[in-house]
């Protein structure tokens, strides 16, 4: 999120937010992603909000590119063992 020079932030950043949220879904997100005590696995607020995979995506893009949340990607390696 983009700051001034006095560490607000600019007039840009405050109307991108307020654009994100104004989508009442967003903010039911959001509001769920806040007072998580633990990080919220995508697939659990997907499935809570029962929303389709394209769409749920747009809407943490919105709320990443307006700063309001962090994605944090785990991934999990399965490996094949080769019997040599």
């Amino acid at each position: 999120m983009k700051r001034s020079q006095n560490g607000r932030l600019t007039d840009s950043c405050i109307a991108r937010i307020g654009k994100v949220l104004a989508e009442p879904k967003r903010v039911q997100i959001l509001e769920e992603i806040a007072t998580s005590t633990v990080p919220m696995p995508y697939i659990r607020l997907r499935q809570t909000h029962h929303l389709s995979p394209a769409t749920f995506s747009h809407h943490m893009k919105q709320l990443k590119t307006a700063g309001l949340i962090e994605i944090v990607r785990k991934s999990i390696l399965r490996g094949r063992s080769s019997a040599g």
